[in-house]
């Protein structure tokens, strides 16, 4: 491994100081030696940089606090190893710390890196970014805040351990792989307006739209009067071997990716669209349409062995 690198000051691009490589103005780092860590447990962002990027720490296993300056604007939560349980910010106008996580000044909770059985997320939290949780293996209970309204994808991935979740009433927008990753096989929906959780699949209220399985069944039949099938609603499912289509979807999108023993599916006539990619890196070798052949654009839409896995009925 390289342990240290030095750059003339006549380079244009690079500059580097004390085993940190960094652009030119010193405003962003590029790459952490060994030299910079070694025989230390916390690492201080120097003064100059406003941008960390990602995984700069991350084989540095024995850095467990960082402290942040004042200047930082741009924060990649994929920045720290899963080791950091201490962050410190010290008047940083756009991010804070807060009982074990990271917050910006929009209401997004960035990061969480305490990894503490409980916790509660900051009143005035309004989005949960990707990869928030990526670290938080110790995690069991998490209590959303009244104000929460959106979870991108990955939100939850990392938390192992979290087996169910009460959304409250705020929460409008669920991102397909929101709770990927994660423990999360029961949702308490009871108290939302927008979501409905049943017989471990996440839908909207009316359940027109099926988001996510969360669960990894064998067999998953969905509920007519479902008219989509979400993007990646059925991402990974590994145990699934049948799935049940009702005619009253219209639309499927990229959502069987990953399906490793799913080797057949019926489609009905109902369906007018299907995603690109929907069996990508799937087992689906034979797909029976209930249509005319062209029906609907696209074909074959990832299927491993091409058109030759397609099969129109009518």
């Amino acid at each position: 491994r390289i342990t240290n690198i030095v750059f003339a000051e006549e380079n244009e691009n690079f500059s580097s100081e004390s085993g940190i490589i960094y652009n030119k103005e010193k405003t962003e780092m590029i790459y952490i030696a060994p030299s910079a860590v070694t025989g230390k447990t916390t690492f201080t962002v120097p003064s100059t940089v406003t941008t960390l990027n990602s995984s700069l720490l991350r084989d540095y296993s024995q850095i467990t606090s960082v402290v942040i300056n004042e200047n930082v604007t741009s924060l990649n939560n994929q920045f720290f190893n899963k080791n950091i349980t201490n962050v410190t910010i010290n008047n940083n106008e756009k991010y804070r710390a807060e009982d074990g996580a990271i917050y910006n000044n929009s209401g997004t909770l960035i990061y969480y890196f305490a990894n503490n059985t409980s916790f509660d997320i900051a009143e005035g939290t309004t989005n949960i970014i990707r990869y928030a949780f990526r670290y938080s293996t110790n995690l069991t209970e998490v209590t959303l805040p009244s104000s929460l309204t959106t979870l991108d994808a990955h939100a939850f991935n990392g938390a192992t351990k979290l087996k169910s979740i009460t959304l409250n009433p705020a929460l409008s927008t669920i991102s397909g792989l929101s709770f990927y990753g994660s423990g999360i096989t029961d949702i308490n929906t009871s108290n939302n307006e927008n979501y409905t959780f049943e017989n471990g699949a996440l839908y909207n209220r009316d359940k027109t739209i099926l988001i996510e399985v969360l669960t990894n069944p064998t067999e998953f039949t969905i509920p007519d009067g479902v008219v989509e099938i979400g993007k990646y609603a059925f991402h990974n499912k590994t145990n699934l071997t049948s799935v049940k289509i009702p005619n009253t979807v219209t639309t499927i999108g990229e959502s069987f990716t990953m399906c490793s023993k799913l080797e057949q599916i019926f489609i009905p006539n109902s369906v007018t669209s299907i995603g690109a990619g929907c069996f990508s890196n799937s087992g689906v070798t034979r797909i029976e349409i209930d249509n005319v052949e062209g029906a609907i654009p696209g074909a074959p839409w990832g299927c491993t062995i091409g058109d030759r896995g397609v099969f129109w009925l009518r």
